[in-house]
Protein backbone atom coordinates (compact mmCIF):
# COMPACT_ATOMS: atom_id res chain seq x y z
CA UNK A 1 0.00 0.00 0.00
CA UNK A 2 2.83 2.37 0.85
CA UNK A 3 4.62 1.54 -2.41
CA UNK A 4 1.56 2.45 -4.49
CA UNK A 5 1.04 5.57 -2.39
CA UNK A 6 4.61 6.75 -3.03
CA UNK A 7 4.95 5.79 -6.67
CA UNK A 8 1.49 6.80 -7.92
CA UNK A 9 0.79 9.58 -5.43
CA UNK A 10 -2.54 8.10 -4.39
CA UNK A 11 -4.27 7.04 -1.20
CA UNK A 12 -4.70 3.30 -0.73
CA UNK A 13 -7.10 1.88 1.83
CA UNK A 14 -6.93 -1.57 3.36
CA UNK A 15 -9.97 -3.63 2.45
CA UNK A 16 -9.67 -7.32 3.25
CA UNK A 17 -10.73 -7.62 6.88
CA UNK A 18 -12.02 -11.17 6.45
CA UNK A 19 -15.65 -10.15 6.87
CA UNK A 20 -16.60 -11.25 3.35
CA UNK A 21 -15.22 -13.84 0.93
CA UNK A 22 -13.00 -12.80 -1.98
CA UNK A 23 -12.37 -9.27 -0.76
CA UNK A 24 -9.35 -7.57 -2.38
CA UNK A 25 -6.36 -6.67 -0.22
CA UNK A 26 -6.79 -2.95 -0.89
CA UNK A 27 -8.76 -0.37 -2.84
CA UNK A 28 -7.58 2.88 -4.38
CA UNK A 29 -8.47 5.65 -6.82
CA UNK A 30 -6.13 7.15 -9.41
CA UNK A 31 -5.88 10.93 -9.85
CA UNK A 32 -8.11 10.72 -12.94
CA UNK A 33 -10.84 9.15 -10.84
CA UNK A 34 -10.39 5.58 -12.04
CA UNK A 35 -11.15 3.13 -9.24
CA UNK A 36 -8.76 0.28 -8.60
CA UNK A 37 -8.16 -2.83 -6.51
CA UNK A 38 -4.93 -4.42 -5.31
CA UNK A 39 -3.97 -8.01 -4.54
CA UNK A 40 -0.69 -8.92 -2.81
CA UNK A 41 0.87 -12.38 -2.88
CA UNK A 42 4.24 -14.09 -2.53
CA UNK A 43 5.66 -16.49 -5.09
CA UNK A 44 8.47 -18.97 -4.57
CA UNK A 45 9.21 -22.58 -3.76
CA UNK A 46 6.76 -23.61 -1.02
CA UNK A 47 9.29 -25.64 0.96
CA UNK A 48 11.83 -22.81 0.92
CA UNK A 49 9.19 -20.31 2.01
CA UNK A 50 8.08 -22.55 4.88
CA UNK A 51 11.65 -23.03 6.10
CA UNK A 52 12.31 -19.32 5.88
CA UNK A 53 9.17 -18.59 7.90
CA UNK A 54 10.24 -21.03 10.62
CA UNK A 55 13.71 -19.51 10.74
CA UNK A 56 12.30 -15.98 11.01
CA UNK A 57 9.94 -16.95 13.83
CA UNK A 58 12.71 -18.35 16.04
CA UNK A 59 14.75 -16.23 18.44
CA UNK A 60 18.28 -17.27 17.52
CA UNK A 61 20.10 -15.15 20.10
CA UNK A 62 22.90 -16.88 22.00
CA UNK A 63 23.51 -15.90 25.61
CA UNK A 64 26.87 -14.15 25.85
CA UNK A 65 27.35 -13.56 22.12
CA UNK A 66 28.58 -10.07 21.19
CA UNK A 67 29.13 -10.34 17.42
CA UNK A 68 26.51 -10.21 14.67
CA UNK A 69 26.08 -13.45 12.74
CA UNK A 70 24.57 -14.59 9.46
CA UNK A 71 23.84 -18.30 9.12
CA UNK A 72 22.88 -19.87 5.78
CA UNK A 73 21.18 -23.24 6.20
CA UNK A 74 20.86 -25.70 3.33
CA UNK A 75 17.65 -27.63 2.57
CA UNK A 76 18.72 -30.71 4.56
CA UNK A 77 19.41 -28.85 7.79
CA UNK A 78 16.95 -29.40 10.64
CA UNK A 79 16.22 -26.19 12.53
CA UNK A 80 16.13 -28.03 15.88
CA UNK A 81 19.68 -29.34 15.30
CA UNK A 82 20.89 -25.89 14.35
CA UNK A 83 19.33 -24.44 17.48
CA UNK A 84 21.05 -27.05 19.67
CA UNK A 85 24.54 -26.58 18.22
CA UNK A 86 24.50 -22.85 17.49
CA UNK A 87 25.65 -21.66 20.97
CA UNK A 88 28.80 -23.81 20.90
CA UNK A 89 29.65 -22.70 17.36
CA UNK A 90 29.06 -18.99 17.94
CA UNK A 91 30.75 -18.73 21.32
CA UNK A 92 33.67 -20.90 20.21
CA UNK A 93 34.31 -18.58 17.26
CA UNK A 94 34.03 -15.42 19.35
CA UNK A 95 36.48 -16.76 21.94
CA UNK A 96 38.95 -17.67 19.19
CA UNK A 97 38.38 -14.45 17.26
CA UNK A 98 37.39 -16.15 13.99
CA UNK A 99 34.32 -15.45 11.90
CA UNK A 100 33.83 -18.96 10.49
CA UNK A 101 33.48 -22.04 12.72
CA UNK A 102 35.09 -24.20 10.04
CA UNK A 103 38.29 -22.26 10.67
CA UNK A 104 38.38 -23.34 14.34
CA UNK A 105 41.17 -25.74 15.27
CA UNK A 106 40.12 -28.71 17.41
CA UNK A 107 42.41 -31.19 19.05
CA UNK A 108 39.29 -33.30 19.49
CA UNK A 109 36.17 -32.04 17.68
CA UNK A 110 33.16 -31.70 19.94
CA UNK A 111 29.60 -32.66 19.01
CA UNK A 112 28.85 -29.28 17.42
CA UNK A 113 31.99 -29.40 15.27
CA UNK A 114 31.20 -32.94 14.10
CA UNK A 115 27.64 -31.89 13.24
CA UNK A 116 28.89 -28.85 11.33
CA UNK A 117 31.33 -30.95 9.29
CA UNK A 118 28.42 -33.04 7.99
CA UNK A 119 25.91 -30.20 7.54
CA UNK A 120 25.16 -27.76 4.74
CA UNK A 121 25.78 -24.72 6.93
CA UNK A 122 27.69 -21.51 6.23
CA UNK A 123 28.25 -19.03 9.05
CA UNK A 124 29.78 -15.56 9.03
CA UNK A 125 30.54 -13.55 12.16
CA UNK A 126 31.05 -9.77 12.32
CA UNK A 127 32.81 -8.50 15.47
CA UNK A 128 32.41 -4.83 14.52
CA UNK A 129 28.67 -4.38 14.42
CA UNK A 130 25.86 -2.11 15.50
CA UNK A 131 23.79 -5.24 16.25
CA UNK A 132 25.75 -7.16 18.89
CA UNK A 133 24.34 -10.60 19.55
CA UNK A 134 22.02 -10.51 16.52
CA UNK A 135 21.87 -13.81 14.60
CA UNK A 136 20.07 -13.99 11.26
CA UNK A 137 19.31 -17.50 10.00
CA UNK A 138 18.51 -17.70 6.28
CA UNK A 139 17.86 -20.72 4.09
CA UNK A 140 20.40 -21.01 1.30
CA UNK A 141 19.50 -19.22 -1.91
CA UNK A 142 20.19 -20.34 -5.43
CA UNK A 143 22.68 -19.24 -8.02
CA UNK A 144 23.45 -19.55 -11.69
CA UNK A 145 24.09 -17.59 -14.85
CA UNK A 146 23.69 -13.82 -14.56
CA UNK A 147 22.20 -11.82 -17.44
CA UNK A 148 22.82 -8.15 -18.09
CA UNK A 149 19.27 -7.56 -19.26
CA UNK A 150 15.67 -8.53 -18.54
CA UNK A 151 14.66 -9.29 -22.11
CA UNK A 152 13.30 -12.73 -21.20
CA UNK A 153 11.23 -11.55 -18.24
CA UNK A 154 8.03 -10.60 -20.17
CA UNK A 155 7.81 -14.06 -21.76
CA UNK A 156 8.42 -15.78 -18.40
CA UNK A 157 5.78 -13.61 -16.72
CA UNK A 158 3.27 -14.14 -19.53
CA UNK A 159 3.37 -17.87 -18.74
CA UNK A 160 3.57 -17.51 -14.94
CA UNK A 161 0.63 -15.10 -14.71
CA UNK A 162 -1.62 -17.63 -16.46
CA UNK A 163 -0.88 -20.39 -13.92
CA UNK A 164 -3.74 -21.29 -11.54
CA UNK A 165 -2.46 -19.66 -8.35
CA UNK A 166 -1.94 -16.21 -9.87
CA UNK A 167 -5.03 -16.48 -12.07
CA UNK A 168 -6.94 -16.95 -8.81
CA UNK A 169 -5.64 -13.61 -7.56
CA UNK A 170 -6.52 -11.94 -10.85
CA UNK A 171 -10.02 -13.44 -10.82
CA UNK A 172 -10.45 -11.98 -7.34
CA UNK A 173 -9.50 -8.57 -8.72
CA UNK A 174 -11.89 -8.90 -11.66
CA UNK A 175 -14.74 -9.65 -9.25
CA UNK A 176 -14.46 -6.11 -7.84
CA UNK A 177 -15.72 -4.64 -11.12
CA UNK A 178 -13.10 -1.90 -10.94
CA UNK A 179 -11.19 -0.69 -13.99
CA UNK A 180 -7.68 -0.63 -12.47
CA UNK A 181 -6.57 -4.07 -11.34
CA UNK A 182 -3.07 -4.31 -9.83
CA UNK A 183 -1.16 -7.40 -8.71
CA UNK A 184 1.74 -6.94 -6.27
CA UNK A 185 4.17 -9.88 -6.31
CA UNK A 186 6.63 -10.38 -3.48
CA UNK A 187 9.27 -12.51 -5.20
CA UNK A 188 11.38 -15.03 -3.32
CA UNK A 189 14.70 -15.94 -4.91
CA UNK A 190 13.30 -19.42 -5.65
CA UNK A 191 10.40 -18.00 -7.65
CA UNK A 192 12.19 -17.69 -10.98
CA UNK A 193 15.42 -18.68 -12.75
CA UNK A 194 18.46 -16.97 -11.26
CA UNK A 195 19.25 -15.47 -14.67
CA UNK A 196 16.08 -13.40 -14.19
CA UNK A 197 16.17 -12.92 -10.43
CA UNK A 198 19.65 -11.38 -10.33
CA UNK A 199 18.98 -8.52 -12.79
CA UNK A 200 15.54 -7.98 -11.24
CA UNK A 201 16.80 -7.80 -7.66
CA UNK A 202 20.28 -6.33 -7.97
CA UNK A 203 20.37 -4.31 -11.21
CA UNK A 204 18.32 -1.48 -12.65
CA UNK A 205 17.44 -3.04 -16.00
CA UNK A 206 14.00 -2.58 -17.58
CA UNK A 207 12.52 -5.12 -20.03
CA UNK A 208 12.15 -4.01 -23.63
CA UNK A 209 9.37 -6.39 -24.64
CA UNK A 210 5.64 -6.12 -24.08
CA UNK A 211 3.85 -8.15 -21.43
CA UNK A 212 1.05 -10.49 -22.48
CA UNK A 213 -0.93 -9.96 -19.28
CA UNK A 214 -4.20 -11.77 -18.46
CA UNK A 215 -7.36 -9.91 -19.41
CA UNK A 216 -8.23 -7.10 -17.03
CA UNK A 217 -4.84 -6.80 -15.33
CA UNK A 218 -3.63 -3.20 -15.65
CA UNK A 219 -0.77 -3.04 -13.16
CA UNK A 220 1.96 -5.43 -12.02
CA UNK A 221 4.52 -4.80 -9.25
CA UNK A 222 7.59 -7.04 -8.91
CA UNK A 223 9.25 -6.75 -5.53
CA UNK A 224 12.22 -8.98 -4.62
CA UNK A 225 13.56 -8.98 -1.08
CA UNK A 226 16.19 -6.30 -1.69
CA UNK A 227 16.21 -2.53 -1.71
CA UNK A 228 16.52 -2.14 -5.43
CA UNK A 229 14.27 0.22 -7.41
CA UNK A 230 11.01 -1.68 -7.80
CA UNK A 231 10.12 -2.86 -11.29
CA UNK A 232 6.52 -2.23 -12.25
CA UNK A 233 4.38 -2.44 -15.35
CA UNK A 234 1.19 -0.68 -16.38
CA UNK A 235 -0.92 -1.49 -19.42
CA UNK A 236 -0.94 2.18 -20.42
CA UNK A 237 2.73 3.07 -19.88
CA UNK A 238 4.71 -0.19 -20.03
CA UNK A 239 7.76 -0.92 -17.85
CA UNK A 240 9.49 1.39 -15.38
CA UNK A 241 11.68 1.34 -12.30
CA UNK A 242 10.59 3.28 -9.22
CA UNK A 243 12.94 4.01 -6.32
CA UNK A 244 10.04 4.57 -3.97
CA UNK A 245 12.34 4.47 -0.93
CA UNK A 246 13.72 7.89 -1.86
CA UNK A 247 10.39 9.53 -2.59
CA UNK A 248 8.94 11.95 -0.04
Amino acid sequence: MEVLHRVLGIEVTQRDDGSKPRMPDALFALPDGSEGALEVTTIGDRTALERETIAAMTDWRVEGATWAWIVHAGPGVLMRDLRRHLPALVLGCERAGVGDPRALRHEKPDEAARWLALSDIRMYGFPETSRPGQIDVLPNGGGGTVCEHLDELPDWLSVRLHEPDLLGNIDKLRATGRSELHLFLRIHDTAMPYSLYDPLAFRDYVPLGALDAPSGLTGLWLVPAWRNPILWWSRSQGWARADCFDLE
